[in-house]
């Protein structure tokens, strides 16, 4: 339906239009007339009409100066105008102020419904075409918001740096000149995308537009870059925002939040807030300990094996592997590991933690490299060894072919030569003295689960066995001793 307002000051013309034509036949609703241009004007403002029919010549505001004024204010009106023989300068006026559309009165029916149909085939043009530009800036809005989501999580991961394409980003929408902070929602379970939409409209309607430069999401977390002159009343709106937010979703979330900086600062905002959630997680004395305390290569791989092995158990998700292992860098070595807690919080393998764990903490060490060629080799054989403890067929003739390319038989007397003792001994050894500590750690742990996670078969026979033979006592038996 059209919307209708006539302006004329003849009654007879102006009530005519009105009441005569049935406009609703024609898709258009009469919602008002005036008799001069002020009232016109003022009317098109309330009314919000699509179409104006108008008089040229009225007393106290002309047709001419309602079409100006209206343009200013309502530029979107189609405006049909009125003229009577000799007004051609007035039309002429009128249509370099874009009227288009004009009749001689009085007004031919016929001639006024032909003009009605072509001005509203052009406002369905224009809101078609409006629509499709709708449609397309609303695609494009959406493609940033995801291209700044994913942007943004490589940034905090260490896949891109703040240097790039984040900073320009950042830079075309005014943020590169403000102060801003970092706001964590850790969740109790990792969240999908619809409820890390519906978070963030919370947390945009209650912080008001334009105060979140980026958003998004690494594993539990919920992250926003925010403008740091929210910063002394975001605790209470984190507040309110878990309090809406469970009205539709069973999801408890733990805040936090990073001191004021740049945005270029935001990979030292994210350590300081990992630090936070790593601290209230407590990173044991323990594990901290027995990796300072780590004698040589083997005794690292072995304690740093076990660390992994019983975060898994625990049910630490990759992420929280990630964090804790960077956390333990950071108790160890403070700012120097610095550049191995960004490459440990980028990993997308767990098969790799143990692997850059034990490079990062032999960096920070200082540890010469080896140059000798059989010591290397043994080396390489050993941290194979820890990296596949959990494979049941971990076998010297696969990590022979597999790993250094070389013969079996060699290998035998390499390792036997290094080692003082037989290949499968010392499996068996190491995979028992995890078990032990375990145990020893968690004695709730599920004896089946963890002789799978050690490379034993899943019935727990084979691991009993072995487990009594080393130590004397059944895995059962070890547990519940006091």
């Amino acid at each position: 339906m059209y919307k209708l307002l006539i302006v004329d000051d003849e009654d007879l013309e102006r009530e005519g239009l009105a009441s005569l034509i049935p406009w609703s036949d024609y898709q258009i609703q009469v919602v008002g007339t005036a008799w001069n241009g002020i009232e016109g004007l003022e009317k098109i403002q309330a009314l919000r009409p699509d179409i104006v029919i108008t008089d040229i010549k009225m007393p106290v505001m002309n047709g001419i100066e309602l079409v100006r004024r209206t343009r200013e204010v309502c530029p979107e009106v189609r405006f049909i105008v009125l003229s009577g023989y000799g007004e051609y300068e007035y039309t002429s006026q009128a249509m370099e102020l874009g009227v288009r559309h004009y009749l001689l009165k009085p007004c031919d029916e016929k001639k006024l419904l032909q003009i009605l149909d072509k001005v509203t085939a052009e406002i369905r043009g224009d809101r078609l075409k409006h629509d499709e530009q709708s449609q397309k800036a609303k695609q494009m809005r959406s493609l940033k918001l995801r291209a700044g989501e994913q942007l943004f999580r490589n940034v905090l991961i260490g896949k891109e740096t703040v240097e790039g394409d984040y900073l320009r980003v950042l830079e075309e929408d005014g943020w590169t000149e403000k102060p801003v902070f970092l706001l964590a929602m850790r969740a109790e379970r990792r969240i999908d995308y619809l409820e890390q939409f519906a978070l963030t409209n919370i947390f945009a309607e209650l912080l008001g537009t334009g105060s979140i430069a980026l958003t998004t999401a690494i594993e539990r977390d919920v992250l926003y870059l925010v403008d740091a002159a929210l910063l002394t009343e975001i605790r209470p709106v984190t507040e309110k925002v878990q309090k809406e937010y469970e009205r539709f979703m069973p999801v408890s979330f733990h805040p936090m939040i990073s001191g004021a900086g740049q945005v270029t600062e935001v990979l030292d905002m994210y350590r300081t807030i990992l630090g936070m959630y790593r601290e209230e997680g407590q990173i044991r004395h323990d594990d901290v300990k027995a990796v300072r305390e780590a004698a040589g290569q083997e005794e690292l791989l072995f304690e740093l094996r076990l660390l992994g092995l019983r975060l898994k158990l625990a049910g630490y998700s990759l992420q929280q592997q990630k964090e804790y292992g960077s956390g333990l860098l950071l108790l160890l070595f403070g700012e120097e590991s610095q550049e191995g807690q960004r490459d440990i919080l980028a990993l997308e393998d767990e098969k790799l933690w143990l692997e850059r764990m034990v490079y990062w903490v032999n960096r920070c060490r200082k540890r010469r490299p080896v140059t000798d060629k059989e010591q290397k080799r043994m080396e390489t054989l050993i941290q194979a060894i820890y990296q596949n403890l959990g494979e049941q067929e971990l076998s010297l003739q696969w990590l022979a072919r597999e790993i250094l390319f070389m013969n079996e038989d060699y290998v035998s007397r390499l390792f036997s030569g290094f080692m003082n003792q037989k290949y499968s001994a010392y499996v068996a050894e190491k995979r028992i003295r995890m078990a032990e500590r375990i145990l020893q750690d968690n004695p709730d742990v599920r004896i089946i689960e963890l002789a799978e996670e050690l490379g034993y078969p899943m019935d727990g026979q084979y691991f009993s066995r072995t487990f009594k033979k080393i130590t004397g006592k059944t895995p059962s038996e070890y547990r519940d001793e006091p």
